[in-house]
């Protein structure tokens, strides 16, 4: 492998603790271009995909990273990383500050939900949304590349007995008002919006479509003290489209 290695420019180091994915940088010369990687030496890291790779153990690895041609060496490096705890567990509209996570000089941190209708990051903290399990993405960012990566499982529970959300999935067209009501006993109801291009909703429960794509919007309801949230999926169709077979 000596004549490969000597081909090899600009070695690159990414940091990862175990059980962390992480894609390398599809960043060359300015463009936005994909690598196909493959391991060289080490058994710290394994290649799931073509530029994508999960950390196994402690340790370090060699990948060689083709981009349209040329070659480059990124070493991996695998670390026992404590990052505050795995797994995050919050009652429906509980906040509780995001946990604090190992950063380098010249580094930030980024967070993404998934599914984005279970919580939303709202400054240093995050708001639990609807009942459900999840993932809490952390990004590790330097200079706008994602250096690093990993998840936090995240559980949010919630009593939604005796509520119902009407309709639960809707399909509109572009300028469409559909009308969400909350079923039951409740002392009051914030309406969110996930995407708030696709619609908006009023303070009633109206939903009024702006441009095709789909949403999720979330009720948001205040009972006995706490809170419960019931979510639509609403699918908004261009004005005039017709519709497909069944």
């Amino acid at each position: 492998m000596l004549w490969t290695v000597a081909l090899l420019k600009m070695p690159m180091r990414v940091i990862l603790g175990v059980g962390d994915t992480l894609s390398i940088p599809a960043l060359y010369g300015g463009e936005e271009v994909e690598p196909r990687c493959t391991l060289l030496k080490g058994k710290s890291v394994k290649v799931l995909q073509k530029n994508r790779v999960v950390a196994l153990r402690k340790g370090r690895s060699l990948l060689l990273c083709r981009y349209k041609g040329e070659k480059k060496a990124v070493i991996a490096v695998v670390r026992e990383l404590k990052e505050g705890g795995r797994v995050i567990r919050m009652k429906v509209g509980e906040r509780t500050p995001l946990p604090d996570v190992e950063r380098g000089e010249g580094e930030e941190v980024k967070w993404s939900v998934r599914p984005p209708w279970l919580a939303r990051v709202v400054g240093d903290s995050i708001e639990a949304l609807s009942e459900g399990v999840g993932v809490l993405q952390v990004h590790v960012v330097k200079e706008n590349v994602v250096i690093r990566e990993f998840p936090i499982r995240l559980v949010v529970i919630g009593d939604s007995e005796g509520l119902k959300l009407v309709p639960r999935f809707a399909r509109v067209k572009v300028g469409d008002a559909i009308k969400l009501r909350v079923l039951g006993e409740y002392e009051g109801v914030e309406w969110i919006v996930l995407r708030e291009k696709v619609g908006k909703v009023r303070e009633d429960g109206t939903f009024v479509a702006l441009r095709p794509g789909k949403t999720v919007v979330i009720a948001r309801v205040k009972r006995g003290g706490g809170y419960v949230s019931l979510k639509a999926l609403i699918l908004v169709r261009e004005k005039g489209r017709r519709k497909g077979r069944r």
